[in-house]
Order: structure tokens, then C-alpha cells, then sequence
């Protein structure tokens, strides 16, 4: 869970008043994963300098989820991507079938080191993790108290000891009334927030503990299983996990879908592309795009980007390689009017594996907004249907509303 163990070079913290310090917690009175079975095959074991240090999920196959306290210093800053990697495919730390480096690391913008609230935090991998299924996420239905939920990781087992296992260890939980667990830890000084739940039992007998952090925690839904919450903290100023009285606390991931989904566009499920863009917040243009009349030029390349630095581009039809998006040509002494402002998104909104085509064109003088779609042969630009958004620009910024 959340209190962060030194023994795995993470940060502990120092006041109880920091929600029961990001701990990262391992399995009291589990059993075993079946190694045949594919109930975690999306499971991550989060490395720092090739050491496990915290759970994570696979949720697509370039994008992980964890908790933000995994991926935060002592000094309330972000690990460094290049310092990280995480391994998949295998229940057995030893024995990974894949590692692969982190490439960036997004922390959760309204994360609390002290509250430990907003404790979820996305990683994108340097290249795809195709040999196992994504998890699928919970998105929206109610946890009621009772239901059965479970956890896995590689986290303690003992709650007066340190024993970590090497194979993934399991447990099954029951979701707890969340009154109930809020005034236990209330009592203690702790305010639980909205965007968390208690699962365990109120006599501590099972529970997550330190290093199975950021890990998942699982429902069964129709058949198979959804990703419910994220290892987050627990446990009393006494005892870290297994405590009685103090189940242990998840990040509810169910409330951070738009946010997943305005970075990945990825989930199993596509939340509508004009609802991702007004979840982001504001949004930096990239440049400029205008038509400009050439001589001896046929008027389907007539056109001329200005980047944000001032730069100005012909459009030259089809672009030279795969790779790039447009073909263009520098040219100098031109005076641009401007139709549309670009927005460029990189966040793979598709689901495709490719950010090349993930620009937004916004009017500047009409109030429409269309996703570039791809570049045809004569030049011109294929979009999507017209967005059924509105924004304003401001500053070199967009902001997108219903």
C-alpha cells in the first residue's frame, strides 16, 4: 500500500497526517497466483534501477497505471522516466518475459503527498506490450459493501517481518462501508476523499501491504474481471497493513476514466473524442495554418503553416516518408492570414499505436473543430466529421466546452 518502504528505496513518510504515508504494501494472508491462469497476465511489477519497487497495470499496450506515490521523491518531485521500467508477462520477479523502459511518467496534476489523494499516475512505455491482454477498466458501476474484490503483488506477507515472495501472491477482499472505514480513520486524523474506497476486512486479517503499491485491485464483472482501484495506503500509526480497524485504501480508478483516456485514447471502450478534449483543460497551439495563393502552383499545396516560432512551411503534398505527417518547403517574405489554429494532441486519441495524425484544427474566425484524419496524394488534408464541441482561444491557447 501506501506507506513507502525504505527497504525498497522508496520514500517514508514522516507525519501521520500524510494518509498513512504511501507505503507500498504486500499480501497478509493470501495465497499463490495460479501461473496457468490469465486473471493478472496484465499485472506489472514497476522498476526503479532494475529493482521492484510498486505494482502496476498494463491498461493498453504502450500505457501502464500506477499510484502517484510510486513515482514521487522525497522532495514531492516525478521519477525520472529513464530511471524506471517494468516487467510483464511472468508472475515470478525473477523470471520476466518482457522488461521494457519507461518513457514518460505523468503524475496525476491534484496528487497530495500529504492527503495521498489523486494517488494515480500513468506511465507510457518505450514500445508496446503485445504478448498479453490489456486489463479492462471499471467505469462507473457502484462498489457496493460486501462485494468481492481481490488484489495481487509482490508485497510483504508479514506484518512484523519482511518476507517477500518472488511469485505473485493474491487475496480476496470484501469492499468495505465506506462511513465505516472513513470514521476509523478519521479518528486517527486521516479525511478520506470521494476518490477513494476501503477493501478488507475490519478485523485486518487480509489485506495488501508494503510493495504490492499501485497495484490492482479487481471486481468480477459479467465473467471476467474489471480493474476497480489502485493500491494506495492504510493501515494504523502502529501497524502498516493488517491493521484492525484500518482496511486498506484504493484509489477509485472508475473517477479518473476521462483523465486516462485524454492522455491514452486507448481504453477498451472509447470515451467520444469531445469529451476527452474538454477534460484536458487548455491546450497549446502548435502553429498556424493558412492559405496563401502561389504562381505556377496548383492550389491544392496553396497552403502555408507558421510554427509557433514563426516559421513558415509550403505544403508540398506528399510527405516524404512514413514517418512525417507533411511534406513541406521553408519559404520567407510571405504574409499569412490565418483560418486555423493546430493543436497537436500526440496522445494516440485513436487507440491506433499512432500519434502522426493526432492533430485538432480549430477555426479562428468560424466556430468548428475537426481531427485531422490523414494527407492525401494531391496535398489536401482528410478530416473528420465536424466536433460537436465549442472553445475559446486565448493567449495562443484553446479551451474546449460543451
Amino acid at each position: 500500500m501506501n506507506n513507502i518502504s525504505l527497504a525498497v528505496g522508496l520514500l517514508l513518510l514522516s507525519s501521520s497526517m500524510m494518509a498513512r504515508e504511501a507505503v507500498n504494501l504486500r499480501i497478509i494472508n493470501g495465497e499463490k497466483a495460479d501461473s496457468q491462469s490469465n486473471k493478472w497476465e496484465w499485472i506489472l511489477s514497476l522498476r526503479q534501477y532494475g529493482e521492484h519497487i510498486c505494482g502496476a497495470s498494463l491498461i493498453a499496450p504502450q500505457w501502464a497505471l500506477t499510484a502517484a506515490h510510486c513515482i514521487t521523491t522525497e522532495s514531492d518531485t516525478t521519477v525520472p522516466a529513464p530511471f524506471l521500467s517494468v516487467m510483464s508477462g511472468s508472475y515470478n520477479l525473477n523470471t520476466p518475459e518482457q522488461v521494457v523502459r519507461v518513457k514518460e511518467v505523468i503524475r496525476h496534476p491534484a496528487y497530495n503527498t500529504y492527503s495521498v489523494d489523486n494517488d494515480i499516475a500513468l506511465l507510457k512505455l518505450s514500445s508496446p506490450v503485445t504478448a498479453v491482454n490489456p486489463a479492462s477498466i471499471d467505469r462507473g458501476d457502484d462498489l457496493y459493501a460486501g462485494e468481492l474484490s481481490f488484489v495481487a503483488g509482490w508485497g510483504n506477507m508479514s506484518t512484523t517481518d519482511a518476507v517477500f515472495p518472488e511469485e505473485l501472491m493474491e487475496v480476496d477482499l470484501r469492499i468495505i462501508d465506506f462511513s465505516q472505514c472513513s470514521r476509523s480513520y478519521r479518528s486517527d486524523g486521516i479525511d478520506l476523499t470521494a476518490n477513494m474506497f476501503c477493501a478488507g476486512y475490519m478485523d485486518g486479517s487480509k489485506d495488501s501491504c508494503q510493495g504490492d503499491s499501485g497495484g490492482p485491485l479487481i471486481v468480477p464483472k459479467n465473467g471476467t474481471y474489471d480493474l476497480a482501484g489502485i493500491v494506495s495506503f492504510g493501515g494504523s500509526e502502529d501497524q502498516m497493513c493488517g491493521a484492525a480497524n484500518y482496511p486498506g485504501i484504493y484509489t477509485k480508478v472508475q473517477n479518473y476514466v476521462a483523465w486516462i483516456e485524454g492522455y491514452t485514447g486507448s481504453l477498451k471502450r472509447a470515451v467520444p473524442l469531445e469529451e476527452l478534449l474538454k477534460n484536458r483543460g487548455s491546450y497549446t497551439v502548435d502553429g498556424t495554418f493558412g492559405q496563401h495563393d502561389f504562381e505556377n502552383v496548383p492550389s491544392a499545396f496553396d497552403w502555408v503553416y507558421q510554427t509557433a516560432e514563426g516559421e513558415m512551411f509550403q505544403l508540398q503534398g506528399r510527405a516524404p516518408s512514413e514517418n512525417d505527417l507533411f511534406g513541406w518547403k521553408e519559404v520567407y517574405g510571405i504574409t499569412l492570414i490565418p483560418q486555423w489554429k493546430m493543436i497537436y494532441l500526440g496522445s494516440d486519441i485513436d487507440g491506433d499505436g499512432s500519434t502522426k495524425f493526432d492533430w485538432i484544427v480549430v477555426g479562428i474566425h468560424t466556430d468548428a473543430v475537426y481531427k485531422l484524419a490523414g494527407v492525401r496524394d494531391n496535398g489536401t488534408f482528410q478530416y473528420s466529421e465536424k466536433l460537436n464541441i465549442h472553445y475559446v482561444i486565448k493567449n495562443e491557447t484553446v479551451r474546449f466546452f460543451e
